[in-house]
């Protein structure tokens, strides 16, 4: 049972990073770290920070804890097109995903090939 409860832990702290902090927008909320590893301290080191941060984001003061960084950067808006593919990507990331994918690498190791195959079919033309 503690195998499976760890891998639900693991696969929940996945989705919230995946939710959360790696999304763009004003729907995504702020999201806060606490250590709740110490269950002799969860008073002081989880209900007590997170009381203080609900107080503050109800009263629309600034939180004495600082929330977690979101990655952004990924996520600007890029339009760029992969002529070899016939891919259209929106973001920097997908655009950052399709060159390192399988299928570009493979489409573009064909292209050189066929390529290579064009010009020496033109050079034995020529020598004939």
């Amino acid at each position: 049972m503690k195998i499976a409860t760890r891998q639900y832990a693991r696969k929940q702290k996945r989705w919230i990073v995946s939710r959360f902090l790696k999304r763009r927008g004003g729907n995504v909320p702020p999201v806060y770290a606490v250590d709740g590893s110490d269950k002799s301290r969860w008073k002081e080191e989880v209900f007590v920070p997170a009381c203080e941060i609900l107080k503050h984001y109800i009263e629309g003061t600034e939180s004495p804890y600082q929330p977690l960084p979101t990655e952004e950067s990924n996520y600007e808006p890029a339009y760029n097109k992969c002529d070899i593919c016939n891919v259209v990507t929106l973001t920097v990331r997908e655009w950052q995903v399709h060159i390192k994918g399988r299928r570009h690498r493979k489409s573009v190791a064909r292209h050189k090939r066929e390529q290579l195959k064009a010009e020496m079919n033109d050079s034995s033309k020529t020598l004939k």
